[in-house]
């Protein structure tokens, strides 16, 4: 009998420990499973104030490239490669001419703000790309046949931006132009 009733405190003390087991888990799964909730919480609301942050930001977007190709352009006349566009960002401008009598000068002219400004090669070579760029300290820009802007996100941008390109003399069968831009929409 003595055993008898050893084997049984044994088995109530057994079932005992494994109550408070069974206690001390449902509070560790109750505590855990408030903290997570209130990370998500955290997390809801920072990804609230994020969304709002970036609300705000313009983005530019990326168009497709504005591009002409004019046969027997006249001498003297500006053909737009670009019309003014609002809030532009301007990634690069190509230009090039293929002529049977050598052009006096190749120019790009651009609007930027209500400023203008003109970029200009005398005496391009025939059927070669021009690229426009901007050397230091900006007061000018350029066109030139080889790449010039090392290491430059973008060449310019304004909240209004018009291009243009032009021959001087000479006798042209085709110019052709190349805008790569974005925009905030």
């Amino acid at each position: 009998m003595a055993e008898v009733k050893k084997g049984i405190g044994k088995a109530r003390l057994s079932l005992a420990m494994s109550v408070v087991l069974v206690v001390i888990l449902i509070v560790s799964v109750s505590w855990l499973y408030g903290r997570v909730d209130n990370l998500q919480r955290q997390v809801h609301c920072l990804e609230d104030q994020v969304d709002g942050l970036l609300s705000g930001v313009n983005i530019f977007g990326h168009m497709p490239d504005a591009t002409i190709s004019q046969s027997n352009p006249t001498s003297g006349t500006k053909y737009t490669i670009l019309n003014t566009t609002k809030n532009a960002r301007i990634l690069g401008v190509g230009v090039k001419c293929t002529w049977t009598v050598q052009p006096t000068a190749l120019k790009i002219h651009l609007t930027i703000d209500g400023q203008n400004s003109t970029a200009a090669t005398v005496n391009p070579i025939n059927n070669t790309w021009y690229m426009i760029y901007w050397s230091e300290p900006y007061a000018n820009p350029d066109l030139g046949s080889s790449i010039q802007m090392h290491r430059r996100a973008f060449f310019v941008e304004g909240i209004s931006i018009k291009i243009e390109a032009e021959i001087t003399e000479g006798t042209v069968s085709e110019l052709s132009a190349r805008v790569k831009y974005a925009v905030i929409p």
